[in-house]
């Protein structure tokens, strides 16, 4: 977390990582625990 603030790349290029992260890590979450 420090390093990625003290690295601190574009805004826009940041909020897109985050983003994909996010839908990866809902993607993982739906297929280990489906409602």
């Amino acid at each position: 977390m420090m390093v990625v603030e003290r690295l601190r790349p574009s805004p826009a290029l940041l909020q897109a990582n985050r983003r994909r992260f996010y839908r990866i890590r809902s993607t993982i979450f739906r297929i280990i625990w489906p409602r």
